[in-house]
């Protein structure tokens, strides 16, 4: 199996994802190709919101990948592409999906 590298975006939409999450201020989130956890980071760095509902959907590489992820406060990793999980995936009771740098 080949070893995905799980890149980080740049800092460019920290202060407006930051702002839109504080007037939203959703319950539950979805990001779609969670990378390395850029967004698990920024929330739990800012105090905004609880991230105990932030779901991450990414294909992993390796099982350590996951942690990674959890250590950013993604309670759930859904190890598929965004394609097969938008195919797949209906779920009425999420607030927000975002899509970063994909």
């Amino acid at each position: 199996m080949q070893e995905i590298n799980l890149g980080t975006s740049s800092q460019a939409f920290d202060k407006t994802i930051t702002h839109i999450l504080s007037r939203l201020r959703p319950q539950r989130v979805i990001e779609l190709g969670c990378g390395q956890g850029k967004l698990g980071k920024l929330l739990s760095q800012s105090n905004i919101l609880s991230n105990d509902y932030l779901i991450g959907v990414q294909p992993l590489g390796k099982d350590s990948d996951a942690d990674i992820l959890r250590s950013w406060g993604y309670t759930q990793i859904i190890n598929q592409s965004i394609v097969d999980f938008l195919k797949s995936h209906v779920d009425t009771s999420t607030d927000m999906y975002i899509a970063m740098d994909v």
